[in-house]
């Protein structure tokens, strides 16, 4: 996990040691795809939501905000826009397997 991760670890760590002095609940709300990567923040989470984007406001966003050390180039277009496939569970397998095999040609294809 890079610096960023270790950072928010850290940061996370820290809340759940010193909790609300006021004998209230706490809630802490985490953002991001480590959620799902992590074991030990999967688990710190009562409930999970992921969110998709269309690929045109995913990039705007991204362009808008100001990231230190900024993003290398590409970055976008290599991580951040992951090539995941979202496949409805309800179709039949036969419809997913006829998608995925026209994918896998056409990338075959441009290769």
């Amino acid at each position: 996990m890079g610096v960023g991760y270790s950072a928010c670890a850290r940061d996370v760590a820290d809340l759940l040691a010193s909790p609300p002095t006021d004998g209230k609940r706490g809630l802490l709300l985490l953002d991001g795809f480590l959620l799902f990567c992590d074991a030990w923040l999967s688990g710190l989470c009562a409930r999970k939501y992921f969110m998709t984007l269309p690929h045109a406001v995913c990039r705007k966003r991204r362009t808008n905000r100001v990231y230190d050390p900024p993003d290398v180039p590409g970055y976008f277009d290599k991580c951040m826009n992951s090539d995941i496939c979202f496949l409805d569970g309800q179709l039949p397998i036969e419809q997913h397997l006829t998608t995925v095999s026209e994918e896998i040609d056409k990338i075959l294809q441009k290769n």
